[in-house]
């Protein structure tokens, strides 16, 4: 029979190994920046002015006014 010491440390040994290797889909909130666009990515975030495609329904949606013919835009996450 084990003793009170040895039972929590087998104890603290399974908790350590369950929360180590169990998967897990927790995220900081720097994991958690939608970007939408490479070119945008690339400016740094700072295209409010000028983005010309239809990442700008995300950016700044005043400029789908000038937007010349039909475009699509499509990605994963």
């Amino acid at each position: 029979m084990l003793s009170d010491i040895q039972t929590h440390i087998h104890m603290g040994k399974i908790l350590f190994f369950l929360f180590i290797f169990l998967p897990s889909n927790t995220f900081g909130a720097a994991f958690l920046i939608y970007n939408q666009d490479a070119k945008a990515n690339g400016m740094g975030m700072a295209v409010v002015s000028s983005i010309d495609n239809p990442s700008a329904i995300f950016y700044n949606p005043a400029l789908l006014v000038y937007q010349k013919g039909f475009s699509f835009l499509s990605g994963i996450q």
